[in-house]
C-alpha cells in the first residue's frame, strides 16, 4: 500500500468516525430530549419554525446535530472511500473537490468545531500522485481451456474463448474467432 492509498483510507475512516459520532454518540448525549420526543410521539415532533422556548430550542438542536446533520451522508461517503481504497480503486477527484468546497466555508464559519476535518477529508480522499493509477492491464492464464481474467480489482469478468498466447503491450492476439484483442485494456472510466 503506497502513501496515497494510506491517505485515502485514512480519509475514509475519518469520515466514518465523524458520521458515526453524529449518529451514535450525539443521540446518547441528548437522550433526555430523545426521551421527550418519543413521549410526545414521533410524527411531526420537530419543526422548522423558530423556537420560542428553551425546550423547543433543545429539540431543534437535537434534530440538527443528529438526524438533520450531515452524519449519515458523511458515514456513507466514508464507507465508500474506505471500501474503494481497500479494493485498490481510486476515488474520483470530483468527489474530493466537492467535499473540499463544502468543508472550507464550513470550517471557516465555525472553526471551534470538528468542521476543519471536513476539508482534510476532501483533500485526502483521492490520491494526488500522478503515477498512482492502479492496475489496468489484463493477464491471461492458460489452463486447459484458455480464459482471461482482468486484473482490475473491481472486475471479476471472465473473457472466455481466448485461445492463444499472452498479451504484451503493443501486440494483439487472435481470440480464436478472428477478432483481435488489444494488448492493454483500460479499466473503468475515471
Amino acid at each position: 500500500m503506497n502513501e496515497g492509498q494510506r491517505l485515502t483510507k485514512a480519509a475514509g475512516w475519518t469520515a466514518i468516525a465523524l458520521g458515526g459520532v453524529h449518529l451514535v454518540v450525539v443521540p446518547i448525549r441528548t437522550r433526555q430530549t430523545w426521551s421527550q420526543v418519543w413521549a410526545d410521539g414521533w410524527w411531526n415532533t420537530f419543526t422548522l419554525r423558530q423556537s420560542t422556548t428553551l425546550a423547543g430550542a433543545q429539540r431543534s438542536e437535537t434534530f440538527w446535530t443528529t438526524l438533520g446533520s450531515f452524519g449519515a451522508p458523511m458515514l456513507t461517503l466514508g464507507c465508500h472511500i474506505a471500501w474503494a481504497s481497500h479494493h485498490g480503486q481510486r476515488v474520483p477527484g470530483w468527489l474530493g473537490w466537492i467535499v473540499l468546497a463544502w468543508g472550507v466555508p464550513f470550517a471557516t464559519a465555525l472553526p471551534a468545531s470538528p468542521g476543519p476535518v471536513i476539508p482534510i477529508i476532501g483533500g485526502t480522499s483521492h490520491r494526488w500522485r500522478q503515477g498512482d493509477k492502479g492496475p489496468k492491464t489484463i493477464r491471461l492464464e492458460q489452463a486447459g481451456d484458455v480464459t482471461a481474467k482482468r486484473s482490475h480489482p473491481a472486475s471479476n469478468t471472465w473473457l472466455p474463448g481466448l485461445s492463444t498466447g499472452s498479451l504484451v503491450s503493443g501486440r494483439t492476439s487472435d481470440n480464436g474467432v478472428g477478432a483481435a484483442l488489444p494488448a492493454r485494456v483500460a479499466g473503468p472510466p475515471r
